[in-house]
């Protein structure tokens, strides 16, 4: 009887143990809270607060239609020439960086 009460006790004093690394329930907290020995949260300041807004979810409904583009997707002879006008702009900026080294590289007299 004496190991069966022990092994209960054991039991027990694990479950409290574990469940001290809970962040929801926590026993440990709780009875020490109860007793007045637990450190007072704070409450959350007003900036936190305001940007957190626990009435709409953080994620992203399943089964839900998306509402429609504001603007349709290009087509590839869109893409083409935005990259071709990348290509340009990029081109240019480096003949500019090339033009700044040969200027610094050369002999000021």
């Amino acid at each position: 009887m004496v190991r069966r009460s022990a092994l209960l006790m054991a039991c027990v004093i694990g479950a409290f143990a574990v469940a001290g690394c809970s962040h929801d329930v926590n026993p440990v907290r709780d009875t020490f809270a109860s007793m007045g020995a637990a450190a007072k949260v704070p409450p959350a300041p007003d900036f936190v607060v305001a940007s957190r807004s626990y009435e709409q979810g953080d994620y992203i409904p399943v089964g839900i239609r998306q509402p429609p583009r504001k603007y349709p997707a290009r087509t590839p002879e869109q893409i083409k020439a935005v990259e071709g006008q990348l290509d340009a702009a990029r081109n240019r900026t480096d003949a500019q960086g090339r033009a700044v080294l040969r200027e610094s590289a050369a002999p000021s007299n």
